[in-house]
């Protein structure tokens, strides 16, 4: 499988944290909801094996503990930071994201259409900011109402090799296995201890069972 599987820990719990990174590989850690946890002993645990993407949506009101939590992982050894597209409306952002290619911490921009789909024209626009920002990768999540909408989202892959695309909701774990026949770099799962964010959310021993299923 090319396709790394990415869990997702929200869980405040440093001997958590810590007892998945020594078995699993590929960790996100969403930092708006680990905050109390000493960060930088998560990062001494980390091994060659690992990978980790670190978190945390900057929006108006906390975008200043956001940035500072972003420079912090950077100089930890954070494989990958993710940004939401809103904070490319925030200067520190090009800041951030040129201080990450200097440690050579690959980016990451999200983009999540709660309410719906996405049209290609800004599917487009987001190219270009991906290209303009130097970012390495662009993840989409859309929220397909119906059958005829989540067929929208899987022929988006016909068109865009070079986007993850992803759904929450009702077609949240069929988007991931398809997500994976067609090798996106890596796709994102819920720790299984870790408390649901948003509705459909997939954990990771869901998926491995999917996984397992389809090939058996």
């Amino acid at each position: 499988m090319k396709t790394k599987i990415f869990q997702t820990i929200n869980i405040d719990d440093e001997k958590y944290i810590n007892s998945l990174i020594k078995i699993y590989p590929y960790i996100e850690l969403r930092l708006d909801y680990i905050t109390k946890t000493n960060i930088e002993n998560i990062f001494t645990k980390k091994n060659d094996k690992n990978e980790i993407i670190a978190t945390i949506p900057i929006k108006g009101t906390n975008n200043e503990y956001a940035f500072a939590v972003f420079n912090k992982v950077i100089n930890l050894g954070s494989d990958y930071i993710d940004l939401n597209i809103e904070s490319l409306k925030y200067q520190e952002t090009t800041a951030i994201i040129n201080y990450a290619i200097t440690k050579k911490c690959k980016t990451i921009l999200s983009v999540h259409k709660i309410n719906g789909i996405i049209d290609i024209n800004e599917i487009d626009e987001l190219l270009k900011q991906q290209k303009e920002y130097k970012i390495d990768y662009l993840k989409i999540v859309l929220n397909p109402a119906n059958e005829k909408e989540y067929q929208f989202f899987c022929n988006l892959y016909k068109t865009y090799k070079n986007i993850i695309f992803l759904c929450i909701g009702k077609y949240s774990m069929d988007s991931r296995i398809f997500a994976i026949k067609n090798e996106v770099p890596f796709i994102y799962t819920l720790s299984d201890e870790s408390v649901m964010m948003y509705d459909g959310q997939v954990y990771n021993s869901d998926l491995m069972r999917r996984i397992e299923e389809s090939i058996g």
